[in-house]
């Protein structure tokens, strides 16, 4: 019980430090912006393109095990 609250504390600190990150920089681009106002162009631009396939790729496979759960739950094996 009290990871979960260490947990919550810490989820708390995170999104109020996105929040005011974003009333800071009033732009699009969310965690790019922020890490070209802090570490420059160079390390802001490979986020992007390292985060880019990253995330595609992430997505797929949760939503490919989401469906074989879903299919073994349909078909009554599970």
């Amino acid at each position: 019980m009290v990871v979960w609250v260490i947990c919550g504390f810490m989820t708390l600190a995170a999104a109020l430090s996105y929040g005011e990150l974003s009333a800071m920089f009033p732009k699009a681009g969310g965690q790019y912006v922020y890490l070209k106002e802090a570490y420059g162009p160079m390390v802001s631009f490979t986020f992007g393109w390292t985060f880019l396939p990253l995330s595609r790729r992430l997505r797929l496979q949760l939503w490919g095990s989401f469906l074989q759960v879903y299919s073994l739950f349909v078909s009554g094996t599970r």
